[in-house]
């Protein structure tokens, strides 16, 4: 369980690591998309198709984003010792604001990634 938890704190601090493991995966797909012309996954369905599928995945994203926002800023105009605490602690305050920032950005660019997926996938 101690072994868990540290390796656990070693991931969680090296944030680089999920990209290098994200993009890895992305190009073995793609290396094996391209050497046996099967699992393009975009590819299968129709044009309609994907278009409903962008932006379903843009709505959802911006669900998502306008919960998250709703829950920090439930979360920040509350009063009590744990607020008090993260309102006058540098490292929390910081932490809290860059975690904010961080899905707010994820939840922006997924949308507007599947908006222009649509409007490049109309134009073809």
């Amino acid at each position: 369980m101690r072994t868990l938890r540290r390796l656990q704190a070693r991931w969680i601090g090296h944030p680089g690591a999920d990209w290098a493991i994200a993009g890895m995966i992305a190009a073995a797909h793609l290396v094996a998309v391209r050497l046996s012309g099967r699992g393009d996954v975009l590819g299968w369905p129709g044009s309609s198709q994907r278009l409903g599928l962008y932006t379903a995945t843009a709505t959802v994203a911006a669900i998502t984003g306008s919960f998250v926002t709703a829950a920090i800023a439930q979360y920040a105009s509350s009063t009590g010792r744990r607020l008090r605490i993260l309102r006058t602690s540098p490292a929390l305050g910081s932490q809290f604001r860059r975690n904010w920032v961080s899905v707010l950005s994820a939840t922006l660019a997924i949308s507007g990634i599947c908006l222009l997926a649509t409007i490049l996938d109309c134009s073809a």
